[in-house]
């Protein structure tokens, strides 16, 4: 099952990792550049068939590149990363073993280096993005990465807090999070439409849409 609504305000635009030594990616970055406003979210902006042959044609030729890279140097981190950001939009199109290989990536880059923030984030978003039966796993990586960042608020990470409370069915924990969300990035219209849509969901089991408490971050642990 997939999570719409996730897939609407999760939206992000992901920072491309570190030039590698090994090879240069400037071919594999311009497609997944070109990939990533079509199928970088659920579901694709697809319109038709023969946008999607050519969208197909530039996901395989990029992933072949990889897994030539790949299969010479299977540590690289930077193709590593690349192949693991690719297959989670392959995934988007449901393509099979793309969910897998992209969980297998991301892992051997945290075994790699356990405080890869760009790489927790991302296996934090497929999560929480794919079924509220991953929503628990999410949540443990996004207060990992909450950890790296002590006090000072990581806005991705706090957003993706809120997903994974609310596929968990935390609904009270939710709420809180929209308000510390509304109250700390007051210009974010999304976070607005989050607390409205949760805020709608208490009203509708009788409780208030507010919680009375003052805002606070979920901090680290």
């Amino acid at each position: 099952m997939r999570v719409l609504v996730a897939a609407v305000l999760l939206l992000a635009l992901v920072p491309a990792p570190s030039p590698s030594r090994a090879a240069d990616w400037t071919a594999v970055d311009q497609a997944l550049g070109a990939l990533e406003p079509v199928i970088g979210h659920y579901p694709p902006d697809i319109a038709s068939e023969a946008q999607k042959r050519a969208i197909m044609a530039k996901y395989r030729t990029a992933k072949a590149a990889l897994d030539k890279e790949l299969a010479g140097r299977p540590s690289d981190l930077d193709a590593l990363h690349r192949r693991a950001r690719l297959q989670v939009m392959g995934h988007h199109m449901d393509l099979p073993n793309a969910f897998k290989g992209a969980e297998r990536d991301f892992a051997v880059i945290l075994d790699a280096n356990p405080t890869h923030e760009r790489a927790i984030l991302d296996l934090a978003n497929l999560w929480v993005n794919t079924g509220p039966q991953y929503a628990p796993k999410a949540e443990m990586l996004y207060r990992a990465v909450q950890c790296l960042h002590d006090t000072e608020p990581q806005e991705e990470a706090q957003r993706g807090l809120f997903f994974s409370f609310y596929y968990q069915g935390r609904i009270e924990e939710a709420k809180r999070q929209t308000e510390f969300l509304v109250a700390r990035w007051p210009d974010e219209k999304n976070y607005r439409t989050m607390d409205d849509m949760v805020g709608s969901v208490l009203e509708r089991r009788g409780q208030p849409r507010q919680t009375g408490q003052a805002a606070t971050m979920v901090t680290c642990g």
